[in-house]
């Protein structure tokens, strides 16, 4: 089996001039490789086009590290108390959001499309949240009972065209 990929690489036909115009197309997210050496960053590491240095990507998260510890309190009051995260393991998760967000949105700004995303989050959380008395323990579910009308509910499909014949 080690020698069937080299035997298809062999067998396959030379590409034509479409397939190679195809390929030169520059696909979405393509980047093009910067010409020479990428400079060196603070620690000597090659920077490519939109890598923040570290150093950069810790001032921006403490930037973010306000707004996002109020969200993960919030849910891990709100919908996971079972789970008693501790302090530790709450600053550990802000510090790592933060840290994602500096990389996702280093410039502060977030695109309307993020903005939505997280508005739609948040109504989940608020939902989840309104159903939750004071002392933590859940609102109990609420049961609806129908009413219904008793001339529909008296002989249903008794030959009027109602359903229920069989």
């Amino acid at each position: 089996m080690s020698g069937a990929p080299e035997a298809v690489a062999e067998s396959a036909a030379p590409a034509s001039a479409l397939d190679q115009e195809a390929e030169a197309i520059p696909l979405p997210g393509d980047v093009a490789a910067p010409a020479g050496d990428a400079p060196a960053g603070e620690g000597g590491e090659v920077v490519r086009p939109g890598d923040i240095p570290e150093a950069q990507a810790q001032q921006i998260a403490a930037m973010y590290r306000p707004s996002i510890g109020i969200v993960v309190n919030g849910v891990a009051d709100g919908v996971l108390p079972n789970w008693k995260l501790t302090e530790a393991e709450r600053g550990q998760l802000t510090d790592s959001m933060a840290l994602a967000c500096a990389y996702w949105f280093p410039d502060g700004y977030i695109p309307p499309k993020w903005v939505a995303l997280f508005g739609a989050l948040y109504t989940g959380y608020s939902i989840v949240n309104a159903r939750r008395h004071d002392d933590g323990s859940w609102v109990p579910r609420a049961v609806v009972k129908v009413k219904r009308d008793a001339a529909a509910t008296a002989s249903p499909g008794k030959g009027d065209g109602a359903g229920g014949e069989v």
